[in-house]
C-alpha cells in the first residue's frame, strides 16, 4: 500500500476509535442521567430506590434539593406537548421551590458548568415552560437547571443551580 494511502487509513482508524469512545462516554452519561432521574422521581413519590454505589456522589447533593421542595409536586417526569409549535419533552419536575412554581431540569456532569455553557439547557426549560402552560393553563414562575457534579477534592459533591428562565 502506498504511504499516502496508509496515512489516510490510519487517520480514518483514529477517527473511528475516537467516535466509538465518544459514543461510549455519551451512553454512560445518558445512563447515569436516566438513573438519577429515576431515583429523584421515586424519592418524590415516596418510593425511594437503592442508589447504586457508583452514583452516590451524584445522589447525595441532589437530595438536598428534593427535601427543600415545600409542597407536593405538580408533575414528576411528566411529558408535555406544545399544541401550536408541535414539540414535546419531559421536564424532570414541576413543583413549588422557594414559594414559586418551578420547572426543574436535572443534569449530571463530572465537571461544574458555567452559565455561559448552558444555552441549550435554557432553551430546553423555556420550551418545557411554554408547553406546560399551554396544556395546563397554569403559569410557571421560574425554571431551574440543576447540575449535579461530584467533586473529588472535597468530602461532598456540588450543585450548580441556574435560574435560566424567569416568567
Amino acid at each position: 500500500m502506498p504511504l499516502e494511502q496508509k496515512q489516510r487509513l490510519q487517520r480514518w482508524r483514529e477517527r473511528q476509535t475516537k467516535t466509538t469512545e465518544d459514543a461510549s462516554t455519551e451512553s454512560e452519561a445518558a445512563n447515569r442521567g436516566t438513573k438519577i432521574h429515576e431515583l429523584i422521581a421515586a424519592q418524590l413519590q415516596g418510593k425511594p430506590l437503592d442508589c447504586p454505589d457508583e452514583l452516590l456522589e451524584f445522589w447525595h447533593p441532589v437530595r438536598k434539593v428534593i427535601v427543600a421542595i415545600s409542597a407536593p409536586p405538580v408533575a414528576i417526569e411528566t411529558p408535555v406537548y406544545h399544541p401550536t409549535l408541535q414539540y414535546a419533552g419531559t421536564p424532570g419536575l414541576i413543583a413549588s421551590w422557594q414559594e414559586q412554581l418551578t420547572i426543574f431540569d436535572w443534569k449530571t456532569s463530572y465537571r461544574m458548568k458555567q452559565l455561559s455553557w448552558m444555552g441549550d439547557a435554557a432553551i430546553q426549560v423555556a420550551a418545557y415552560k411554554a408547553a406546560f402552560e399551554q396544556i395546563a393553563g397554569i403559569e410557571i414562575e421560574q425554571a431551574l437547571v440543576v447540575v449535579i457534579s461530584p467533586n473529588s477534592h472535597l468530602a461532598s459533591s456540588k450543585l450548580n443551580v441556574y435560574a435560566l428562565c424567569a416568567a
